[in-house]
């Protein structure tokens, strides 16, 4: 089976999410983009700036 990059069934652009704590917003992720292709397999892979 080939994977179909015209017709993903997962698209992720730009996700981000944040915590609200009692010291303040905490985030958990950051501008993460994510293609999802019918396929046999699936990887997800992201990387951590450092500021």
């Amino acid at each position: 089976m080939e994977a179909n990059n015209e017709n993903p069934i997962i698209q992720l652009v730009g996700l981000g999410k944040q915590f609200q704590t009692m010291n303040g917003p905490v985030t958990a992720l950051e501008d993460i983009n994510l293609l999802a292709c019918a396929g046999p397999r699936i990887c997800a892979a992201g990387t951590k700036e450092r500021n």
